[in-house]
């Protein structure tokens, strides 16, 4: 698609046509800038609200992605840049970071956007966290009731695409109905005003290629509609959390809900998360890969899990139902207990182990 770009002259009612440069040919680069102009951009990006989680993360050993948000409706945007044509090979890679970042958890995610707010220079995040709960508020604050991660949105983002691209991304926008992902495509122009000195300022140009404006709208509409009957509010889960949290905080652990079936959990610099969300039959403990549990002080009725993708741990409360969630003091006790059995991986662990190795699931 040829995009024509005209300044107005509203005195002598003409147009000139801008002249259109490529990035090489002007000297920038990807990602020192056309990531940076994109991740400092807060008006209506890919028309949308997003916030920047991450920039140049490797999801896998042999993956490093571009530029990672959330959309205000909790969807995962995933972006792969390039400077020049897009080919085919863009699809399979943004397709490999989705299959990486999906089973990302509210907590991991969290985590992800605190670490990435530490680094410096010409690939730091624009707008920062200052703590992980400084990072959790942010989010919390963005997505407001949405749940998150619960779809992605993979954006790829070019100078043009060849058309064997354009064929596979309007074959899986018209195939993949109500899936949990779509893919778009979006095209940037570079345009120059004036003439080649200190003054000379740029035009950016970005524009969706597909799915079409009215198209995109339907997949929006449907995706949802599809969130709103598999996430519907679930009262008695989020009495539950909201029960939790009050009887951790009278223990003296600092611990909010956080999105609508988490606990976010401070304990003594440690950050946990309780997780029941509706399509788990039991409730987990999510617990960060740097710390360990000290078995000979966990209660009995846990199954221990390992993400093997994040290898954070998780413990699961196999003898309280999902489905049938009641907040009682003793089973807050129980969580007390387990928060005050981790430990430091770096302590020799105990010889005692009351709980069971369970399946290996992500989290």
């Amino acid at each position: 698609m040829s995009t024509q770009v005209y300044l107005l002259d509203g005195k002598a009612k003409a147009l000139s046509l801008l002249d259109r440069k490529s990035m090489s040919g002007l000297g920038f680069r990807e990602p020192s800038d056309l990531e940076t102009w994109l991740a400092s951009c807060k008006d209506q990006l890919f028309s949308r609200k997003i916030l920047w989680l991450a920039r140049q993360d490797w999801p896998a050993d042999d993956q490093r992605s571009d530029i990672i948000g959330l959309s205000d409706k909790g969807d995962l945007i995933i972006t792969e840049l390039k400077r020049g044509e897009a080919g085919e090979w863009a699809v399979t890679q943004v397709l490999a970071y989705a299959a990486e970042y999906s089973r990302k958890t509210p907590a991991e995610l969290t985590e992800l956007y605190f670490e990435h707010s530490q680094k410096t220079g010409a690939t730091s995040l624009i707008s920062k966290a200052i703590s992980s709960d400084d990072a959790q508020s942010r989010i919390s604050a963005h997505v407001g009731a949405y749940e998150v991660n619960q779809s992605q949105i993979l954006l790829i983002v070019a100078e043009g695409f060849d058309d064997k691209t354009l064929a596979i991304c309007d074959y899986m926008t018209r195939a993949i109905g109500e899936a949990t992902f779509s893919v778009e495509l979006w095209q940037y122009g570079l345009f120059v005003l004036g003439e080649a000195d200190a003054a000379q300022k740029h035009v950016f140009v970005l524009e969706q290629i597909l799915p079409p404006p009215s198209v995109r709208a339907q997949i929006e509409a449907d995706r949802e509609d599809a969130k709103a009957q598999r996430y519907a509010r679930d009262p008695e889960r989020v009495g539950f959390i909201d029960e939790l949290v009050r009887h951790l905080n009278e223990k003296g652990i600092d611990a909010r809900r956080s999105y609508s079936y988490y606990a976010a959990i401070r304990f003594e610099g440690r950050e946990l998360w309780f997780n029941a969300q509706r399509w788990r039959l039991h409730p987990r403990m999510e617990v960060p890969d740097s710390l360990e549990v000290d078995h000979a002080s966990t209660p009995s009725g846990l199954i221990r899990g390992k993400d093997t993708g994040t290898g954070n741990w998780w413990l699961e409360f196999s003898d309280l139902d999902g489905n049938k969630l009641k907040f009682a003091s003793e089973i807050g006790d129980r969580v007390v207990t387990v928060i005050k059995a981790l430990r430091p991986m770096t302590e020799a662990p105990a010889t005692s182990n009351p709980t069971s190795e369970g399946p290996q699931a992500k989290s």
